[in-house]
Order: structure tokens, then sequence, then C-alpha cells
């Protein structure tokens, strides 16, 4: 999903960014980025407990 939303980003103009984010409750944090094209998944430690609980 995220290799697919980040190519079609960079084939079209949009008003939407192809990054993913998480709401912790507090603050809202970008959780995925891109280097070249390669799309990276970077999940905060709590993020990581959530989904492995």
């Amino acid at each position: 999903m995220l290799t697919f939303t980040g190519n079609v980003h960079a084939q079209h103009p949009s008003p939407l960014v192809p990054l993913l984010f998480w709401w912790n409750g507090n603050a809202i944090e970008p959780i995925s980025g891109t280097d070249g094209n390669d799309v990276n998944l970077y999940l905060p430690d709590e993020l990581l407990n959530v989904l492995q609980s």
C-alpha cells in the first residue's frame, strides 16, 4: 500500500501526501517516508507495543 500510494502521488499532482501518520493521543507522528525509490515504515516503540498486544 505504501509503495502504491507513493507511486501514484509521484505521477499525479495531489493535495494529499503519500505518508502514513499515527496519532498517539498527544501528537501526530509520521511513520513512513521515502528514500529514493524505497518506501520505509518507521514505527515508534509505543506503536509497536500497541500492535504486538
